[in-house]
């Protein structure tokens, strides 16, 4: 079975409560968790606390920004990170070049930029064989992707 797993940057409200950051598991500015929505409002949620036939709770909750949400790519870099959509790579390929970019949803699967082949990108599950580093993301780290554009 897949590890499924989404993360996203806590909104503004949830920030300035000082009491509701010490409850929630925010790790480099984000939540982990599963991914639902209430109308547009996305929140990332923890494990289920109490469920029978009638509802569900959760652990915990918390609102997120909705651009910020970005889903578990199924890999992890070279020293073990967990790489989500909207990273930034280092990728290191078969014949020792190294790039940076971004990890993108396209065509239905994350995909990474892809250097030295007949081909513009690639579904990152076919990137076993390449050594890559998680650098950044595009919210902490936006220059990055001014960078990975200059390489172009």
């Amino acid at each position: 079975m897949r590890y499924i797993l989404f993360r996203g940057k806590p909104t503004r409200e949830v920030l300035e409560d000082e009491s509701l950051c010490k409850t929630l598991p925010i790790k480099d500015g984000f939540v982990y968790g599963n991914l639902i929505y209430n109308d547009k409002q996305p929140y990332i949620v923890g494990p289920i606390a109490d469920v029978n036939d009638e509802y569900c709770s959760m652990e915990w909750w918390c609102p997120v920004k909705p651009e910020t949400v970005g889903q578990f790519s199924g890999k992890r870099d070279k020293d073990k990170r967990l790489i989500f959509e909207d990273d930034f790579l280092l990728i290191e390929n078969d014949d020792g070049v190294e790039y940076k970019t971004q990890v993108w949803y396209v065509g239905g699967a994350l995909a990474v930029d892809v250097k030295g082949h007949e081909y513009d990108y690639t579904a990152i599950g076919w990137f076993d064989y390449y050594s890559m580093e998680v650098i950044g993301n595009i919210y902490d780290n936006p220059e990055l992707l001014e960078e990975a554009e200059r390489q172009e």
